[in-house]
């Protein structure tokens, strides 16, 4: 079953900005750097800002051997991508794409998390069915983002929040991990 034994790996940070940590002064407030000190493991970083969910699945092609724990974050862009050139990024390439993508990370037997997004904003519904199907595979979903996105004092633009805002979320993370063992 998904999420139950991490092995010894490496952990991984995949994704888009939220999962590099853009918008965050402090090296130590982004995820990578959070989640190495955080479990003591070696982490390798493949997040770039800006991929959507095609980017992001192909490079889960470079996930090291064994695993112990993938944060992943992706879904977001396409829905930018989508809203300003109509068509381009349709809902159902961004939840197919998903779903080869949350097979493939379950397949490693790594602890899996998805940073889920629930923005306060209309045509959002891709992104609530990209939590439903990484719940359906045994995926951990964390809306780490949830109640940031109205308050100011957390982000450090429209869409990333700031050092404080990544405290919040990394928090979540590590509640969501509370009960597995590294």
């Amino acid at each position: 079953m998904a999420n139950e034994k991490p092995s010894i790996g490496p952990i991984v940070v995949l994704g888009d900005s939220l999962a590099a940590g853009y918008g965050a002064r402090d090296a130590n407030h982004r995820p990578a750097r959070y989640l190495q000190r955080k479990f003591g493991r070696a982490v390798q970083d493949i997040s770039v800002s800006g991929s959507v969910t095609s980017q992001t699945l192909m490079a889960s092609r470079a996930l090291p051997a064994q695993p112990s724990l993938i944060l992943v974050s992706t879904g977001g862009n396409d829905v930018i991508r989508d809203f300003f050139h109509a068509g381009s990024y349709p809902p159902e390439k961004s939840l197919l794409e998903m779903d080869q993508l949350f097979d493939r990370l379950v397949a490693t037997g790594a602890v899996v998390v998805y940073l889920g997004l629930n923005p306060p904003v209309p045509n959002m519904d891709r992104l609530r069915k990209a939590g439903e199907l990484a719940r359906s595979k045994g995926i951990i979903v964390v809306d780490g983002v949830r109640g940031l996105w109205d308050d100011g004092s957390t982000m450090s633009d429209f869409i990333h929040p700031n050092d404080k805002g990544y405290a919040i979320i990394l928090e979540r993370i590590s509640e969501a991990l509370k009960n597995i063992e590294f």
